[in-house]
């Protein structure tokens, strides 16, 4: 490990000298400095340097706070991200009126809405449209009706022959 600014390096043996002398006279509890050190490969650690002592006998225990730190960053994230989407989450919610004949919804303010267009407004839900396949038939008979309907039109004559 090492301290490339030599101010802070300076200050960091300043405060670790301070921790030290702390300890010998006495005063209770072990003393921390928390320092920020760049290592040989150019990666930087937080660590705290705390000294203690047990009878005439003192220790100095380097503790890296690293990955406690970035996993408390991560975790303070992911909660920010959650309480964001709890925040977007829209949910449907009561008894909703809805005509039994055009399937319409009415809203608040007494007007029909189509199914689709209100639940589009009052939740994030997506449609997908498709068609069941015992309606194609249905369709497909509906589609010739109009089809010949469009061609009798067409062969009207434009205007009326009297």
């Amino acid at each position: 490990m090492a301290y490339p600014d030599e101010s802070y390096r300076a200050e960091i043996r300043r405060k670790w000298a301070k921790a030290i002398e702390k300890t010998r006279s006495g005063e209770l509890g072990a003393q921390a400095v928390v320092a920020l050190v760049t290592c040989k490969d150019g990666s930087q650690k937080e660590i705290t340097i705390q000294t203690t002592s047990m009878a005439e006998i003192y220790f100095v225990i380097f503790v890296d706070l690293t990955e406690p730190i970035l996993a408390e960053k991560k975790r303070e994230k992911l909660i920010n991200e959650l309480k964001k989407a709890l925040k977007e989450i829209k949910t449907l919610k009561g008894i909703l009126p809805i005509c039994s004949f055009c399937k319409k919804i009415r809203d608040d303010k007494g007007y029909w809405n189509q199914l689709e267009a209100y639940i589009d407004q009052h939740s994030d839900a997506a449609f997908v449209r498709n068609v069941q396949k015992n309606i194609i038939p249905i369709i497909s008979f509906t589609m010739i009706q109009m089809a010949d309907a469009e061609i009798l039109w067409e062969m009207a004559p434009a205007s009326p022959p009297f």
